[in-house]
């Protein structure tokens, strides 16, 4: 369980890294108006809304392994997108590739599938933990 809670923190420490300089960078690119930037910074949150639900049937119907290696594919492309984007639209396409690919709710399903009651709190709360060193 521990090596799911680093991914999760990993998962954030990547977000809170990139959002303080995101938007200076995004205002460079080719096409970036102040309206184009901020739907860049919120396509990621976007996607992970729409994209967290079917995910987890999903990860119910087949294997939550399965659906976190893509989860993690997904959020791997679209930061590879963001890292060579020539201009915004380039941008706003790989966040909502990296909000697709965050999958959270699936780290969270897992992690109740994985422990018992008495421990699933201790689990949740050293998750928590890892999130905030992060």
């Amino acid at each position: 369980m521990i090596y799911l809670s680093l991914l999760m923190a990993i998962r954030f420490l990547g977000l809170f890294i990139v959002m303080p300089v995101l938007a200076i960078y995004a205002m460079h690119l080719t096409g970036a108006t102040e309206f184009s930037v901020g739907i860049a910074l919120g396509a990621y949150a976007l996607s992970q809304v729409f994209l967290q639900i079917p995910f987890g049937k999903l990860a119910d119907k087949y294997n939550k392994k399965i659906i976190l290696v893509f989860g993690l594919f997904l959020l791997f492309l679209g930061s590879i997108v963001c890292a060579f984007s020539t201009n915004i639209y380039m941008l706003i396409f790989g966040r909502l590739l990296q909000g697709a690919g965050a999958i959270g709710g699936v780290i969270l399903a897992y992690i109740s599938d994985l422990t018992d009651e008495n421990t699933r709190a201790k689990a949740f709360a050293r998750m928590g933990q890892f999130i905030a060193l992060s």
